[in-house]
């Protein structure tokens, strides 16, 4: 606390500065602070600094004022100005970004995800799910995981600190104001709407990592249901073309596997953890990728967003592309000019998520015949040179 002699005579009488620690209402002259300190004097356009260290065991709000010269002590021209505050203090516990509870009662107890991170859907527009969707009726009262800065993301919802919150209705009156603490995981702050879920977010704008990874919500969500291949898709990956008799495989190709993990219910195209493949019979040939990130738009090549059976859930994932750290995707392909003609397996290994890990493996047989290939090369060249 500062407080200056903003006149021109001497404060020649001892005074008191004394702060408040948490008043609703300003204080009042004669009224005694929490804390105080006595000031012999003080000449004019002279200050004086107080301070003190004050400890507080647990989170929330306080509004604290100072006031100088209580007692009337000093003779002034203005005794307007004495007074200081209100001024906003938050004892807030340290923001949690790992192992954080869940957002719905009760916060130690895991609960169903119907929808989980990096999903592709195609309604409105092409895109990847940012978040998780947990299954919580209307009217649940829904619960900050975290301590952080309220604000109001343009998507919707409630952002804390590191982690938003959408489908919300009926916002506690206790919220503290915009760019204010919410001081404390389990905070409530509104109620579920007519969606039933509570979309989850982890991690600042544009940048959200996977909640359902290693050391993220917890305690760890059950997923008991193993990720479902369907079929495999091979492409020319020069022309895009199929080939749709796999035993007639040739050149650099792309593996395209539908796949897909309900989770709990039956999930609309729901995305799966992990993704790989291997050729049997060339040598361990493993090309993996694994969704901890959010993906943008620029990761389409990841997915072909192929239009699957009716309400089959089954997404499309190019897995002979793969990532390069966190920002770059490969367009990769398997060069079957790298193994001899005859016989092989491709055998597309689907993963749940990091902490339940149900992997489920499915092999497709292939036959590389590059002569056949070479034929029709003949054949053209024949062509063109009668």
């Amino acid at each position: 606390i500062v407080i200056t002699n903003q006149g021109t005579g001497n404060a020649s009488s001892i005074f008191y500065i004394d702060l408040y620690l948490n008043l609703i209402y300003p204080p009042v002259p004669g009224q005694s602070g929490n804390i105080w300190w006595e000031v012999p004097g003080l000449a004019p356009g002279a200050a004086v600094t107080k301070s003190e260290t004050v400890i507080q065991s647990s989170p929330g709000y306080w509004y604290s004022y100072a006031q100088v010269d209580h007692n009337q002590g000093v003779d002034e021209s203005n005794e307007g100005n004495n007074i200081e505050g209100p001024i906003d203090i938050a004892w807030y516990q340290a923001e949690i970004l790992n192992n954080y509870g869940w957002p719905i009662q009760s916060q130690s107890s895991p609960h169903y995800v119907n929808s989980v991170l990096d999903e592709y859907r195609d309604d409105p527009d092409p895109h990847f799910h940012n978040g998780i969707d947990i299954q919580a009726t209307q009217n649940t009262s829904v619960y900050s995981v975290s301590s952080g800065i309220l604000s109001y993301p343009p998507g919707g919802g409630i952002r804390v600190g590191n982690f938003v919150y959408v489908h919300l209705e009926d916002y506690d009156p206790n919220l503290p104001p915009v760019n204010k603490w919410v001081t404390h995981a389990g905070f409530r702050l509104a109620e579920t709407d007519s969606e039933n879920h509570v979309h989850f977010i982890d991690g600042p704008y544009a940048n959200y990592i996977n909640p359902i990874r290693d050391n993220g919500i917890s305690p760890v969500y059950v997923d008991n249901l193993s990720p479902q291949i369907g079929s495999l898709i091979i492409k020319d990956h020069e022309t895009g073309d199929v080939i749709p008799d796999h035993d007639k495989v040739k050149g650099e190709v792309d593996f395209i596997a539908q796949v897909k993990d309900h989770i709990w219910t039956s999930g609309n195209r729901n995305g799966i953890y992990k993704l790989g493949y291997e050729i049997v019979g060339a040598g361990v040939q493993e090309n993996s990728y694994q969704f901890d990130r959010w993906l943008t738009d620029t990761y389409f090549s990841l997915v072909f967003p192929q239009t699957p059976e009716p309400n089959s859930g089954y997404i499309y994932y190019n897995v002979t592309n793969h990532m390069v750290g966190e920002t770059t995707v490969v367009e990769g392909f398997w060069d079957s000019n790298s193994v001899n003609d005859g016989a092989y397996q491709v055998c597309i290994t689907a993963e749940d998520i990091a902490q339940n890990v149900n992997v489920t493996t499915k092999c497709f047989d292939i036959e590389v015949d590059q002569s056949a290939e070479m034929s029709q090369r003949r054949k053209g060249n024949e062509k063109n040179n009668p």
